[in-house]
């Protein structure tokens, strides 16, 4: 009797090491997309904009810039949380 409940341990941690593990994972790749996202993409909104949109204005490209570089945060912080949320919840259901 105590090895069936020994062994339903072992298997409840194996799962929950290899769902951590996946959890790393997605987090991990997420913070270098993120990450790569907000080093790319203000920069080449400057220059797209500083040669395309206004023409030489660099003011009005470097603003733009900034406004992009708060959108890749604004939104890595709302994925963050929205995937705490749904953490939380599966947790719950279990």
């Amino acid at each position: 009797m105590a090895g069936a409940s020994n062994r339903k341990f072992q298997d409840k941690l194996q799962s929950q090491a290899k769902s951590n593990e996946a959890v790393t994972r997605s987090s991990m790749s997420k913070l270098i997309a993120f990450s790569l996202a907000l080093v790319l993409l203000p920069i080449s909104v400057y220059f797209v904009s500083l040669n395309r949109i206004f023409t030489g204005n660099s003011t009005y490209a470097a603003i733009t810039a900034a406004i992009t570089a708060n959108v890749v945060l604004i939104s890595y912080v709302a994925m963050a949380i929205l995937e705490d949320d749904s953490g939380i919840k599966q947790k719950k259901s279990e």
